[in-house]
């Protein structure tokens, strides 16, 4: 994906305006910024994929849901570009509203049993004498099967 994106911005010389001409390459306030910039995004990006080790995909995308919360919010007050007026305000709560509603739905469903269980996690509800106990009836199935199938005579149509 990286050989294609700077070839083509080779091409179309954007290269050169982006990186040699750029003025404030020299500042050391742009490259302190630009650095730590590079290096949170790796940050986030390491937490997000340990957050998914460590918990489930649910929580994961709970927790990003309640980040960008916050970040909206003070991106409102901190950023200094946002002029307050009421309606937009209601109109940011409103959709921060309607995310929170449609996370804990979302979270309800896959934990409480409304939404679709995988094995592993149904594996984690019983315990190891539950387990053994519906492989044992599990095993006897199978072998009632078995032998009711080689007790079925065989019926041939005479013609």
């Amino acid at each position: 994906m990286l050989v294609p994106i700077l070839a083509i911005s080779l091409a179309v010389d954007d290269w050169y305006a982006c990186f040699v001409t750029f003025e404030h390459w020299a500042s050391p306030g742009f490259v302190i910024s630009f650095t730590l910039s590079c290096v949170m995004g790796f940050v986030l990006m390491y937490a997000t994929v340990l957050c998914t080790e460590h918990n489930s995909a649910l929580t994961t995308a709970i927790v990003g849901c309640l980040r960008s919360i916050l970040v909206t919010y003070l991106g409102m007050f901190i950023g200094g570009d946002y002029i307050f007026s009421a309606i937009n305000f209601a109109g940011v709560s409103i959709s921060v509203l309607g995310s929170l509603i449609y996370t804990y739905v979302t979270f309800i469903q896959k934990h409480i049993g409304g939404g679709k269980r995988g094995k592993d996690d149904a594996r984690e509800k019983v315990s190891e004498e539950e387990a053994k106990e519906v492989e044992k009836t599990a095993e006897d199935q199978d072998q009632e099967s078995q032998s009711q199938q080689q007790q079925v005579p065989e019926i041939k149509v005479k013609q």
